[in-house]
């Protein structure tokens, strides 16, 4: 978002994003936007001025989290160790999912993988397309997986966030056996 909206403007703007996303997660897509505004403290203009649909809403809460994560991928990328970077964004991830019990995916789901829109989704799996590469060249994933199932892989990861029970529990397991899936085997 431009950094030219005022404090009070942009603070207004941060608000909508965090209560749609809650009321996303909490009670699905349907959620109406009134809810919505009143759950920001703001206006239905003040809203509808920021975000005139809800899926510019649902855009925004996608861009929001790749701004979350943006530092873990920064320190990945700066790392010496491809592996432990592909680690650690793909279980930031995966605990971003499990706050938001599978918000995330549950908007997939319903909209479509369209429903990420196409320059957050590059933010997002470019660097990962990289750490990739560089894994590969080190020897530490898999030979034979390409740029093409990153998505599939976040989305098998992301998944483990809607485990019944402890889902910081699950979600660690479950996503250490899709790592163990990805790893290189010794010749």
């Amino acid at each position: 978002m431009a950094s030219t909206l005022r404090t009070d403007a942009q603070r207004n703007r941060d608000r909508i994003v965090v209560a749609a996303r809650e009321a996303f997660a909490e009670e699905g897509l349907d959620v109406g936007v009134e809810q919505i505004a009143r759950r920001a403290g703001v206006g239905m203009g003040t809203l509808y001025r920021r975000f005139p649909t809800k899926e510019s809403l649902v855009h925004a809460i996608f861009e929001q989290r790749v701004d979350a994560l943006q530092p873990v991928i920064d320190r990945a990328l700066a790392g010496d160790d491809p592996w432990a970077g592909f680690v650690d964004v793909l279980q930031t991830t995966v605990a971003y999912h499990a706050e938001d019990r599978g918000f995330l995916q549950m908007v997939v789901h319903r909209l479509g993988p369209d429903a990420v829109p196409n320059e957050v989704r590059r933010r997002f799996f470019a660097p990962m397309e990289e750490l990739l590469a560089r894994a590969q060249r080190a020897g530490s994933i898999r030979p034979d997986l390409n740029a093409g199932d990153l998505p599939a892989i976040f989305r098998m990861a992301a998944a483990s966030a809607l485990a019944p029970a402890d889902p910081a529990r699950d979600c660690r397991r479950h996503v250490g056996l899709l790592l163990d899936g990805l790893r290189a085997q010794p010749e």
